[in-house]
């Protein structure tokens, strides 16, 4: 039976597994430039355990899987975990704490109770209803957590040690201008990936604020402090030949490019400040204090040829780092819970059953913390919540615990914050030199509680520093046989290794073993086919680029039907959205992934389920894959759609295929109206590693 303390040692267990597979990413991240990424049902798993329900065994709202009449299926199911222990006794059930939590499951005098707050010394019985509820079954009397949400803060796209000098603008003022000047000796890697020439992720850079937070150095390895800033929105600005610049986002048709900007944007007091210490007037506007520093030949412009940070206003920069160098880390870590978009109706039945939350953040040192919530708001609440609802047919609400690129206080919105919802912390871990350790379990905590407090944006004691990130490793990004091997070891650690540890956790909880594998396998399409990656998440740049320029699209198809991962139905559709967006020079890559079982990979010296992965690439002598695939799009844009244009395509033969037929929707005249033709680029199967490998 998965009690409690089997289920918390099951956590901890997952947890390290987690940050293993990060920690692999996070070393090849600095090398293919794609992101770092755990796939949100892994988090459902992770819930599943704390709150000691089941899931349904597959992933998505699959046909049939509803109820009559039902809005949504939910990620849980009605049903505890494992079969009831019947000959344990209530005394023994209860650890030696001498207190039951809630959702602690229990049988005594022959009948099976759940636990319903937190109590000491009561023991169940059918007329303790105020902390003991009466099972049936092994079915739950009281609501569970039907729903999963995931927020994610950890190992962001936009995540880079940097070195840099502040410089106050604005000094005395009460609300400080502060910039810092980017190093020289920033190591080369990361200023190749945050250079204006890199378009996809200097955009992203570009795009929103970044927390700043400052670093010690010890042994060779970064470690944080708790000392914070936080970026404008367009953080950067450049300087070249004597000029500034400064980003303009663009819009209206105009693509985003640096602008320049008069040097009086750097505000009066920088002037002023700078004409004081050298003894000139400071009377006059910028103009003429500007001319007084140029008559003497004092230099008043920043560092040619370099980038700076802007700070926003406010920033309390300590006085012992004024004009000084020192080490940091910019993060844009700004995530949040996305309920999706639904209807009133849906989301009235949704917030009845309750959310489970499962939210991954650095705390206010950079070690890496998972806490685990219940969302189950009050009648007063729920309706205050349905009110965004009024007058919209549907509408998609975003939760969050703290500020965008903040772990210091929650976050201030009373419509949408954890705090003010009445979320409860149910769970909390830490991560530590020897694996995560669990400082909160079971019982709920008001986020406003001292306790919760202390977890959730304060800093407890007895608690190991970490440092701010994993080791890396050095890797010849020019030798296509370096970049080879390190696919393989990639293919057998990060994703295989990771697929089988999770198998054992996602057996205990009926969750998915299909886990997702979309972004993780972008890493190996940089490494075979010599990309560079975006750090993007595919929203709105390209997934990737080649050595010319040339913006690759990538597609990832993961299972076949009958597979080990138990996929039930098709799969395959392969959508590319609006056909006017399909102009990708650098070619369209089709990922295929299966657990295959031993009818299905053929592999005559062996009958294991095997994982397999296979790269596909356009084809260009005979049957030429991107030219048909421009055609079909052009084709495609001249008919009328009832619905946002996606060009569809489905795999023939799932797995095995090379081709994948034109699709456009389910009754559309073009359907089956033509293939596009891929050649295998590469196939990596479980315990064989690389197995075949297009010659070039």
């Amino acid at each position: 039976m998965y009690d409690s303390d089997s289920r918390k040692q099951s956590v901890e267990e997952l947890l390290d597994d987690i940050q293993r597979n990060r920690d692999i990413q996070h070393g090849f991240r600095n090398h293919t430039w794609s992101s770092v990424s755990i796939d949100p049902g892994v988090s459902e798993t992770l819930a599943a355990l704390v709150f000691g329900v089941k899931g349904h065994g597959f992933r998505g709202q699959q046909k049939g899987n509803k109820g009559e009449g039902q809005l949504y299926r939910g990620d849980f199911v009605s049903e505890w975990m494992g079969d009831w222990d019947k000959d344990t006794e209530y005394t023994a059930r209860i650890a030696s704490k001498g207190k039951a939590a809630r959702f602690d499951v229990v049988h005594h005098e022959g009948v099976i109770y759940q636990c319903v707050k937190t109590n000491t010394g009561q023991e169940p019985s059918s007329g303790n209803t105020d902390c003991w509820i009466k099972l049936e079954s092994g079915k739950e009397v009281i609501p569970l957590p039907k729903e999963c949400k995931t927020a994610d803060k950890v190992c962001p796209n936009i995540d880079f040690i940097l070195k840099g000098r502040a410089i106050t603008l604005s000094p005395g003022e009460k609300k400080p201008r502060v910039i810092i000047e980017l190093s020289d000796d920033i190591d080369e890697n990361t200023l190749k990936q945050i250079d204006y020439q890199k378009d996809g992720i200097h955009k992203a850079i570009q795009s929103a604020s970044s927390s700043i937070q400052f670093l010690e150095q010890k042994k060779g390895q970064y470690f944080g402090l708790d000392i914070f800033g936080k970026t404008q929105g367009s953080p950067l600005l450049r300087t070249k030949n004597g000029t500034l610049y400064k980003w303009n986002k663009g819009g209206k048709g105009k693509p985003a490019s640096y602008v320049e900007k008069s040097w009086d944007y750097l505000g009066k007091p920088y002037f002023v400040e700078l004409c004081h210490k050298n003894g000139l007037r400071i009377s006059g506007n910028i103009d003429k204090l500007i001319a007084r520093l140029e008559e003497k030949n004092i230099e008043y412009k920043l560092k040619d040829n370099a980038m700076f940070i802007l700070m926003q206003e406010a920033w309390p920069l300590p006085e012992n780092y004024e004009n000084q160098q020192f080490a940091f880390v910019m993060r844009q870590d700004d995530g949040h819970f996305n309920l999706g978009k639904t209807t009133k109706e849906k989301m009235d039945t949704m917030l009845d059953e309750g959310f489970a939350l499962v939210h991954h953040h650095y705390d206010r040192l950079g070690r890496v913390a998972v806490a685990f919530f219940l969302l189950k708001p009050d009648t007063e609440t729920k309706e205050r919540i349905l009110r965004a609802w009024d007058g919209k047919e549907t509408f998609q609400p975003n939760l969050r615990l703290f500020e965008d690129c903040i772990r210091t206080k929650y976050y201030s919105s009373d419509k949408w914050g954890l705090a003010s919802l009445g979320a409860k912390l149910v769970a909390y871990a830490v991560q530590q030199r020897d694996g995560f350790s669990i400082l909160h379990w079971g019982s709920e905590l008001d986020l406003e509680s001292v306790e919760a407090k202390l977890y959730l944006i304060g800093l407890p004691d007895d608690l190991e520093e970490m440092p701010i990130e994993p080791s890396g490793f050095d890797l010849d990004w020019e030798c296509d046989e370096a970049r080879m091997k390190m696919a393989v070891e990639f293919f057998n650690e990060a994703i295989v290794g990771f697929y089988r540890d999770m198998n054992k956790f996602t057996k205990m909880t009926n969750t998915a073993k299909n886990i997702g594998f979309g972004l993780i396998a972008e890493h190996m399409d940089c490494l075979v086919l010599k990309l560079r990656g975006c750090r993007s998440r595919a929203r709105g740049e390209a997934d990737a680029w080649n050595d010319s320029g040339g913006i690759c699209e990538i597609k990832t198809q993961v299972g076949c039907s009958g597979d080990a991962m138990g996929t039930q139905h098709k799969k395959g559709t392969i959508h590319l959205g609006n056909p006017e967006n399909v102009d990708w020079k650098g070619g369209l890559i089709i990922n295929l992934i299966a657990d295959r079982t031993s009818t299905q990979h053929n592999l005559e010296d062996s009958d294991k389920d095997l994982f397999c992965f296979r790269i596909l690439g356009p084809k260009s002598n005979g049957h030429n894959t991107m030219e048909t695939l421009y055609d079909h799009a052009e084709r495609y844009a001249k008919h009328e759609h009832k619905s946002k244009p996606d060009l569809q395509y489905r795999p023939v033969n799932e797995y095995n295929s090379t081709e994948i037929e034109i699709y456009w929707g389910k009754k559309s005249e073009c359907q089956n109206e033509g293939k596009l033709e891929f050649s295998i680029v590469a196939e990596f199967i479980e315990g064989l590693g690389l197995v075949y490998q297009q010659k070039r």
